[in-house]
């Protein structure tokens, strides 16, 4: 069988038993995939709430869990990265036998870019160097920006919606669909936009 995603995640509480954990989701694009990877603690939180059996009110639901413990499962570790990409299904993929090796090799980033303005098409982004193909331009977009998940997106789009007169809240989608990019299917789910790099306003 086929499976839409796979997160694989540890949780060193569970010494001596076990401590890696699989989480198996049968379609990518599901409501139940899309809660898991909600980067935000206090939606965990608030699932907790509304959703675990009601306990007895003077403990806490959970002992070991929470919002912030979940977080900690998104991101899979750098050693079951490396298992992965030695493994028959990750040893032939483009990330692993060349984005990764080239990512981190600095000769193949390029930062020498600018902004010139033209009469016609206002501003534009030129690069001031040969730059040799397969290369990282500008790199910083991917920690310089800011992020608003699925879950935020399409909250923001239902208010935007229902009070039109919003406009700051309007504008702000704006923003982030005239200057940002969708994260879909691969990376961080929702959208980005560069807040401190010239790849935004051109």
């Amino acid at each position: 069988s086929c499976y839409g995603s796979v997160i694989v995640y540890e949780e060193p509480l569970a010494a001596p038993l076990d401590t890696t954990f699989i989480s198996i989701f049968s379609e990518f694009h599901s409501d139940t995939y899309f809660r898991y990877v909600r980067p935000m603690p206090t939606s965990i939180d608030l699932d907790i709430v509304q959703r675990f059996h009601k306990q007895d009110s003077s403990l806490l639901p959970t002992q070991f869990y929470d919002g912030s413990s979940h977080k900690a499962y998104l991101t899979p570790s750098r050693a079951w990265e490396n298992w992965y990409c030695r493994s028959n299904l990750g040893k032939d993929q483009y990330q692993c036998h060349t984005l990764l090796p080239k990512f981190y090799d600095p000769a193949n980033h390029v930062s020498e870019t600018e902004i010139r303005r033209d009469a016609t098409k206002g501003r534009g982004h030129y690069a001031v160097t040969d730059i040799p193909e397969g290369s990282f331009i500008n790199a910083d977009d991917s920690h310089i920006h800011l992020h608003m998940h699925r879950y935020q997106w399409e909250a923001l789009n239902d208010f935007v919606e229902k009070f039109p007169d919003a406009q700051m809240y309007r504008d702000l989608k704006n923003f982030f669909e005239s200057y940002g990019y969708e994260n879909e299917p691969n990376g961080l789910s929702g959208w980005s936009v560069s807040i401190a790099n010239n790849n935004t306003f051109t």
